[in-house]
């Protein structure tokens, strides 16, 4: 197979890892607030898949001391600890707030991440990271408000949206610190990113089934589902959340890590299209639809800037 069929194939897989990432908020908002799932609950439950895979590994012959060693290392712990705080804040800001605002959020973790590298490492911000923070920031104010009147922008959020909008920024931060720790996670360790993926999952699941049974979240409306919402359980589970994984880091293996981030706006274009669909959410003014483009446009030019560069050098 030649390199340009390669390639294709690398950017098929990342856009359907990038879609399932726009699913996600959707179809989590949907389970918690429609059908009313209880949110510590429904996380430890979608953990079980990436779980039960998890397990197998170590029983297959790969649970030896040097594993449990490298699993327990601090910056293992580091990387599992960003990645409970960002599916907790993510699940939570789908719970209060609309799908296309956790989404929005959700986009702003590239400039997180450049900016949290410059206070930890001292690395140089890239090219165009202040013009395209700003060019993001008015993007999103503009989606984030009602309309534009003669008074200027005017916003409308209720209470749940604010706790939401909160819930959602924190997820973007702590994903950000997620990425940063993968990163520094795997200098020290020879794990497959299976393992670190099972590993992590195995944590968020245990978690959030311990402060399910500590709040005494009710399984009454589990009863309550029918057999078409199961299959949209196991849709999130095994789809959204471990299908979505597995295809990006198959990407990775036939284009680059800058090819695949440079994709994320489709995350965006997913979360509305379905957002719509499913829970009758839309951009409601030109004035969102406007600040939503902005975003997207940004975001792909920036991340496509980094792209060049990473080429370069």
């Amino acid at each position: 197979m030649n390199r340009n069929n390669l390639i294709w194939i690398g950017i098929l897989l990342a856009l359907g890892a990038h879609t399932g990432r726009g699913v996600f908020p959707v179809l989590s908002r949907y389970l918690q607030t429609i059908k009313e799932l209880p949110v510590f609950g429904f996380m430890a439950l979608v953990s079980v898949p990436i779980i039960i895979i998890f397990v197998f590994q170590l029983m297959a012959g790969q649970g030896s001391r040097r594993l449990v060693r490298q699993l327990g290392a601090r910056a293992m712990w580091m990387m599992v600890l960003a990645a409970v705080m960002r599916t907790f804040f993510g699940n939570l800001a789908a719970r209060y707030t609309l799908a296309s605002f956790v989404q929005l959020f959700a986009l702003m973790t590239p400039f997180i991440v450049v900016f949290l590298n410059g206070i930890f490492f001292k690395e140089e911000l890239p090219k165009f990271t202040i013009w395209a923070t700003g060019l993001c920031t008015i993007g999103a104010i503009l989606m984030l408000s009602k309309d534009l009147t003669q008074g200027g922008l005017s916003f409308q959020f209720s209470s749940t949206d604010i706790i939401g909008i909160v819930f959602a920024i924190l997820g973007a931060i702590a994903t950000a610190l997620y990425l940063l720790s993968v990163r520094n996670a795997v200098k020290y360790s020879e794990l497959s990113p299976m393992i670190m993926l099972g590993y992590q999952t195995a944590v968020i699941g245990v978690i959030a089934l311990a402060v399910s049974l500590v709040l005494g979240e009710s399984i009454e409306p589990w009863k309550q589902l029918t057999s078409f919402d199961w299959a949209v359980v196991a849709i999130f589970a095994f789809v959204v959340v471990f299908g979505s994984t597995i295809l990006q880091i198959f990407s990775l293996k036939y284009v680059s890590a800058p090819v695949v981030t440079s994709m994320m706006a489709w995350r965006l274009v997913i979360t509305l299209l379905l957002g719509y669909l499913i829970l009758g959410e839309k951009l409601e003014s030109t004035t969102q639809i406007a600040g939503a483009v902005l975003v997207a446009l940004t975001v792909t030019w920036y991340l496509w800037q980094q792209r060049k560069a990473s080429r370069i050098t």
